[in-house]
């Protein structure tokens, strides 16, 4: 009988450990740091179509300018010729040019830099939480399903161990209750939301990360110490 608690006992210490290692994964892997995806790239320059097609409209006007005034030239004996159809070309040829250039410089500014977008602060505020959350639960449920299973195994070797109805009535109801992982998901929150969007903001971050992993691990410990100190009292009770 001493030996199957001893062996419960044992993979509490087991279950303890698995526990703050997953948190430890889980926690460390919730992305804070600007990753190189999220990083601002080089703005790269694309001329859209429609420049090259004013361009061209610009190049065939500046032609038929020409050739206007040629002919015209040509046709008066060198007199000015039809300068109102020279001007009409002119123009054209310049506001084609100008239209292009526009376009083409508008959407060198305007067009994203990146086809990944920047996560911002707050984005990675509700993504941390969540993560958290996630763990925290993950973590007291399964710590909860384990100790749930060891509970009816630390009873049935009691019952089953040949010990008097004035020991039983003295172990039995130690075990009736289980320690559980008290980790305040809510403080957690709080103090993420409370930072501030500005540059210190993935610094406070990494900070609450960092304690958030040291704390769970420790609510962890907490738990399993005490329930591992219970079942030695029950141990040493029998002997």
């Amino acid at each position: 009988m001493k030996e199957k608690i001893e062996q419960i006992i044992q993979s509490i210490v087991k279950k303890q450990n698995a526990l703050k290692d997953n948190a430890r994964e889980q926690i460390e892997a919730i992305p804070i740091n600007q990753t190189k995806n999220e990083a601002p790239q080089p703005a790269t320059h694309s001329t859209p179509p429609i420049s090259y097609i004013l361009y061209g409209i610009a190049a065939l006007a500046f032609i038929f300018m020409i050739c206007t005034g040629g002919a015209s030239e040509a046709a008066s004996g060198g007199e000015s010729g039809n300068v109102g159809l020279k001007i009409f070309w002119g123009v054209i040829c310049a506001l084609c040019a100008f239209g292009g250039y526009y376009i083409s410089n508008k959407r060198a500014t305007s067009s994203p830099s990146s086809s990944t977008p920047i996560i911002s602060l707050s984005e990675k505020k509700s993504y941390m939480i969540k993560r958290i959350s996630s763990c925290t639960k993950m973590t007291a449920d399964s710590w909860d399903t384990f100790m749930t299973g060891r509970k009816n195994d630390i009873q049935k070797v009691l019952q089953e161990g040949g010990l008097s109805r004035e020991q039983l009535d003295d172990v039995l109801p130690k075990t009736y209750m289980t320690e559980i992982i008290n980790f305040s998901v809510l403080d957690v929150m709080s103090r993420i939301n409370n930072v501030a969007d500005n540059a210190s903001g993935i610094n406070t971050l990494i900070e609450i990360k960092e304690d958030c992993k040291k704390k769970l691990c420790a609510k962890i410990d907490e738990a399993a110490n005490k329930q591992i100190a219970t079942y030695k009292l029950i141990l040493r009770s029998i002997q």
